[in-house]
């Protein structure tokens, strides 16, 4: 995957890591997959949101799976549907669980990322495009990855 700075973004650039990370879904009947697969078989765009690590922060596995949790139980009390999902970096030994959401507006998923301490929540579209989208307030910085 290559993420690449959009055009027009504005408000800084996105951590390099954001580019060096692969999103995989837990389909329930098919298992680990891509998200852009899971997405192009759903037939909707969806986010993936975590919890984990919240800016700088390391706390561990524990306090990390309990704030992912509530994670969770906002996106239901939402009415947002779920898969589990994993973001996991390429060049190093490291990976987030997270949500795979649908049924949430790009604004509502940014607001979530904010609130849980996040630098930035990944969009995938039908058509396999992914974009890391900044949780910033104003004018988000994003990146995109065109389908293979």
């Amino acid at each position: 995957m290559r993420l690449v700075p959009d055009r027009g973004s504005v408000g800084g650039s996105l951590p390099p890591e954001y580019a060096d990370t692969d999103v995989w879904v837990r389909d329930c009947e098919a298992g680990w997959m891509p998200a852009s697969e899971y997405a192009g078989q759903l037939g909707v765009a969806l986010h993936v949101i975590t919890a984990w690590n919240p800016g700088s922060r390391r706390p561990g596995d524990a306090p990390n799976r309990k704030a992912n949790e509530a994670l969770r139980a906002d996106l239901d009390k939402m009415g947002a549907d779920t898969a589990p999902a994993m973001g996991c970096g390429r060049s190093i030994d490291h990976s987030e669980e997270s949500w795979a959401v649908t049924g949430l507006s790009g604004r509502r998923a940014r607001h979530l990322g904010r609130r849980y301490g996040q630098t930035a929540i990944f969009h995938i579209a039908v058509d396999g495009t992914t974009t890391a989208i900044s949780c910033r307030r104003f004018r988000p910085a994003t990146m995109t990855v065109p389908p293979a």
